[in-house]
């Protein structure tokens, strides 16, 4: 029986209750299927120009019927339910001076971002490294596997198990718990002894004023960078070769 058939029988026997529930889920179920549709081919209208939904809308859209209100709360807003309060949390410049380099988690990117910090008046959406906005954010979205249909290898942290798992990526859309490796899951998402820690530390050249070429890794783009290293202090982020910091960080 079709969805359309089963409205148009239920608004014939409205005076029956189980009927008006059974009406309630009908709708929820075609009103589902018509946008989810729509969102797929980009053609839900008075889109602003430029801008274009996926099948999770961070919309929230009702249907009214006589007697009967649906609402239907796009999935974005399911997502935020596995974040951290912290992460909802808006990035805070500060009213001071300085410019520390800091990243913070943006809801509506759902990607962790570099910002400038001045140096006083933070939240909690305030980190260190990309990896700690990592771990405390990102890796806590569940898995999107987008609403596209290609058919991509990419890895997600569940934090269910607290593992890393392959799923296939349908290409376009999604969260930003999709690493293209299970060594970047890993890498972003799991907890390493200190020495694979020290890979995400930020680079530091130290106080010395000496000219040495060193290598260090780069968290952003997961790869090994040469830095001018002043000569002493420093971090352990700091490697003599190319190799010594592939080996150690990739």
């Amino acid at each position: 029986m079709s969805n359309r058939h089963t409205i148009q029988l239920c608004e014939a026997k409205m005076e029956r209750e189980d009927c008006r529930i059974l009406l309630t889920i009908c709708v929820a179920l075609f009103v589902s299927r018509y946008v989810e549709a729509q969102l797929i081919n980009n053609t839900a209208p008075n889109l602003p120009e430029g801008e274009t939904l996926s099948v999770e809308p961070n919309l929230t859209k009702s249907v009214l019927l006589p007697n009967v209100s649906l609402s239907l709360a796009g999935s974005k807003q399911k997502q935020f339910q596995f974040l951290d309060n912290v992460c909802q949390l808006p990035k805070i410049v500060g009213p001071c001076e300085a410019s520390i380099s800091r990243y913070y988690f943006d809801p509506k990117s759902e990607r962790c971002a570099l910002f400038h910090y001045s140096g006083c008046q933070r939240n909690g959406n305030n980190f260190s490294t990309l990896r700690q906005c990592q771990r405390r954010c990102t890796c806590s979205l569940p898995k999107d596997t987008g609403p596209c249909r290609a058919d991509f290898r990419r890895f997600f942290y569940n934090s269910i198990n607290g593992r890393c798992e392959e799923f296939r990526y349908g290409g376009c859309n999604g969260n930003s718990n999709n690493f293209i490796s299970l060594g970047e899951c890993q890498g972003a998402c799991i907890k390493d002894t200190p020495a694979k820690d020290a890979c995400y530390q930020e680079k530091d050249t130290g106080p010395c004023r000496a000219s040495v070429p060193r290598y260090y890794f780069d968290s952003s783009c997961l790869c090994c960078k040469i830095f001018i290293y002043g000569g002493c202090k420093g971090n352990d982020n700091t490697f003599k070769t190319l190799r010594k910091c592939q080996s150690k960080c990739k």
